[in-house]
């Protein structure tokens, strides 16, 4: 992987994303052309598609399709796949709901993935002005500053402080995370401290790498929410485990679509977490 010059690839990304916070800034002062995908939690902006296409534009400037394949939330269409390529995979603004109503937790998130492991992240957080990144095996930062590895690690599910996400499948699937929620948090369970929504998957995978949360559990997003923030976790010396009951510990992988990011070694409070999840079988549907 070091032939590819992944220091080179992250410290253009770095900026990159920076630019792309701009046009998000600019854009929110008079938000337009809202549409709804799913249904009316699902939104997409012209913001989205335009930074998308900036971003496609100036990374296959960069780094020629002949050597890099792209993958991008408002661009993707069934079927895409990922594979062993290096992949850009780009989300340009997650939080897409956030940034409509002005809630601070937008992000741009840029990833690369080589093997289908991610290996360069960048997510920027306009707003915030927040700017986490990673290069595998070098470490990761937040706004160029080293994000210390993570070393205190939790011993029970009860001290952990948990993001979870709604998310936009407002049928069943809803009722089952609502119940596994009432679980967390309620007196004579598993009464953890508490329980954290921010609406953007990339940021949340940084609070647990920057150690602001224990636990960030979500059923749904997809490659590009995560990829990124894949990246920036593991390089803090976090993990990812499979978001619903499972054998092992090994990470599900980013295509998975479902994950427990996890702030360090904690497999003990991974077994008591995996014990709270109501209606299995419900949240296993696709």
């Amino acid at each position: 992987m070091a032939d590819l010059g992944l220091r080179e690839i992250h410290d253009y990304l770095v900026p990159l994303a920076r630019e792309a916070g701009e046009i998000i800034l600019q854009a929110a002062q008079s938000v337009s052309s809202i549409v709804e995908k799913q249904n009316s939690t699902d939104l997409v902006t012209e913001t989205d598609q335009y930074v998308e296409a900036f971003l496609k534009n100036r990374l296959l400037q960069k780094f020629p399709l002949i050597s890099f394949a792209f993958i991008g939330e408002e661009s993707y269409s069934a079927g895409v796949q990922l594979t062993d390529d290096p992949t850009f995979i780009v989300d340009p603004i997650d939080g897409t709901l956030n940034f409509i109503h002005g809630f601070p937790f937008v992000a741009c998130s840029i990833g690369l993935a080589v093997n289908k492991t991610p290996v360069v992240g960048v997510v920027y957080a306009p707003f915030l002005d927040k700017c986490y990144s990673a290069i595998a095996g070098e470490g990761s930062w937040v706004n160029e500053k080293p994000l210390p590895r993570i070393k205190r690690t939790t011993s029970t599910l009860q001290q952990c402080l948990v993001i979870s996400e709604f998310g936009s499948d407002r049928g069943p699937k809803l009722d089952a995370k609502c119940e596994t929620l009432k679980g967390l948090l309620a007196e004579k369970k598993a009464m953890v401290r508490g329980v954290r929504a921010t609406g953007s998957a990339a940021l949340n995978f940084c609070l647990v790498a920057e150690g602001c949360a224990d636990l960030y559990w979500e059923l749904g997003p997809w490659m590009w929410d995560v990829c990124a923030g894949y990246a920036i976790l593991y390089e803090a010396g976090g993990k990812v485990v499979d978001g619903l009951p499972c054998q092992s510990f090994e990470d599900p992988g980013i295509e998975s679509r479902r994950f427990l990011a996890v702030r360090g070694d904690m497999d003990s409070v991974v077994k008591e977490f995996w014990e709270m999840i109501q209606q299995v079988e419900i949240l296993e549907q696709k």
